[in-house]
């Protein structure tokens, strides 16, 4: 009974963390269960979108919901690379890009980080990164 409740609450503060920043994950939700090997969306936010960028979305091992490496250190293993060019939608607030990336097959279960890295260019900024904690159930 308490586990459920500690992990609404991890979400909920990662959600709030998340936000509070220019770039985030709209989707995948935190601690969404997902099976190695399938496809999933992730809908990329940059709440002040710059004229040039790349992103890169990896996925990483996490020891606990609050032990992952930092995104801009690690990505991880690389699951997508390419231009960033969100469009603005009537049904959100801020522009966004949904990028469908597949979970390795060989991907164990546990919680994973799927993590976003905004690369803005040469001399344009500070790179930039969000990340979502995803509960992976291996598919073996």
């Amino acid at each position: 009974m308490l586990k459920p409740l500690v992990k609404f609450l991890c979400a909920t503060a990662l959600t709030s963390a998340v936000l509070a920043q220019d770039l985030f994950i709209a989707s995948p939700p935190p601690y969404t269960i997902l099976l190695a090997g399938s496809q999933v969306t992730v809908q990329l936010v940059d709440k002040s979108p710059h004229n040039r960028a790349d992103v890169w979305i990896g996925i990483e091992y996490c020891k606990s919901g609050s032990q992952c490496p930092d995104v801009l250190q690690d990505p991880g293993q690389i699951l997508y690379t390419g231009p960033y060019t969100p469009g603005h939608h009537e049904d959100a607030d801020y522009a966004y890009q949904n990028m469908t990336v597949t979970i390795p097959s060989s991907w164990p279960s546990g919680l994973a980080q799927l993590g976003a890295v905004m690369i803005w260019g040469l001399g344009a900024g500070q790179d930039d990164a969000a990340r979502v904690i995803l509960d992976v159930v291996s598919s073996k």
